[in-house]
């Protein structure tokens, strides 16, 4: 175990505390390591619930969060117990550290994440003014998706691309469960305004069956409820929509997505 001088490591300690959030020096202390460290199942929303194993005879234990696997550690939360919630506006890795006065773990705990899947596969979905053999449909997958046929009752879609009137570019998303073509899976859609890294709960905010696309959207959240109250949360990425070139009134949307594989959990990445 390395061993640092009193004196600096008092130091260390009272710029970490003067400045809550800078990243740590590296844990160079004769403490355990923090085991077990988990997400916990309490976690909804971007409210993240963080637990580990007691370190035994300690006065506490420090937090810490980054947003990517090489960003650097900031302080997030210090308390007594072996427990944290988050509130968080981006996923992210966590780790954690015991101390004991001036006295840390030999090293951070091992991190856990928050981050969701993130599917770079581009996808392009077609309303009802476009050809009929192109398909509307979609259903979001953990780690990738299918388009298919709204129209046709095999096809359980999560969305489908539709257009409420003929001879413009308005083009909507609708829920597959809702409209026309409602014979799929039941989503809600909501406006990041300008948030990207989370959105509200589904119940929460404003959540719609039917949502207006416009040339000028990048992002949109999906929300999937399934049985048991267990809600899973997508983001629509990279979104394009434009004029369907070989018809006269049919508009295609394009995307990516993220799927946030956790239960209830609504965070996401900053990208858009």
């Amino acid at each position: 175990m390395k061993k640092l001088l009193v004196s600096a490591l008092v130091l260390g300690m009272i710029v970490m505390s003067g400045c809550a959030g800078d990243d740590p020096a590296d844990p160079q202390g004769n403490l355990p390591t923090v085991q077990d460290l988990a997400i916990g199942a309490a976690s909804a929303g971007n409210s993240i619930v963080i637990t580990w194993s007691t370190v035994q005879n300690v006065d506490g234990y420090r937090v810490y969060f980054r947003e990517t696997a090489s960003g650097t550690w900031g302080e997030v939360g210090d308390v007594a117990t072996t427990t944290f919630t988050h509130t968080a506006t981006v996923a992210g890795y966590y780790t954690v550290l015991a101390y004991k006065g001036s006295d840390t773990s030999e090293n951070y705990a091992n991190p856990v994440n928050t981050l969701p899947n993130i599917v770079t596969t581009t996808y392009t979905i077609y309303d009802n003014y476009a050809p009929a053999d192109y398909h509307s449909g979609f259903i979001f997958g953990p780690t990738s998706g299918q388009t298919g046929f709204a129209s046709q009752t095999g096809f359980k879609q999560d969305i489908y691309a539709y257009d409420l009137s003929k001879g413009d570019s308005e083009v909507w998303l609708f829920s597959g469960a809702y409209g026309q073509f409602g014979n799929g899976n039941p989503t809600y859609m909501a406006d990041p305004a300008g948030t990207y890294g989370y959105c509200n709960q589904y119940g929460t905010g404003q959540w719609y069956e039917s949502y207006q696309l416009y040339s000028s959207d990048s992002a949109v959240f999906c929300a999937l409820p399934f049985s048991g109250g267990n809600v899973i949360y997508v983001k629509m990425t990279n979104l394009a929509i434009a004029p369907e070139p070989l018809s006269q009134n049919g508009t295609m949307v394009s995307f990516q997505y993220e799927y946030q594989a956790m239960d209830n959990i609504t965070v996401f990445t900053s990208d858009y």
